[in-house]
């Protein structure tokens, strides 16, 4: 990612840089639910309280993202 983000500017350093942290977001998110799911005690109890917080980290970038595709398709035109 990092090699990535060097390559990239302006506009597309943004998409590139909100695109790995959706995807980074997503991979959390699955990671809790399994822990939460398949763990016990402590362990369960804190993937469970992290979830709320990891969703919607991952629903702003999400919006973000549409955000960012919305300013180039505009531009586009």
């Amino acid at each position: 990612t990092k090699e990535e983000l060097q390559q990239k500017q302006g506009a597309d350093f943004d998409k590139c840089y909100i695109g790995s942290a959706v995807g980074a977001h997503m991979h959390v998110l699955a990671t809790l639910e399994v822990l939460s799911q398949n763990s016990q005690g402590e362990l369960s109890k804190i993937a469970q309280s992290a979830q709320p917080a990891v969703q919607q980290h991952l629903d702003h970038a999400k919006q973000l993202m549409k955000q960012l595709e919305g300013e180039s398709g505009s531009r586009a035109t």
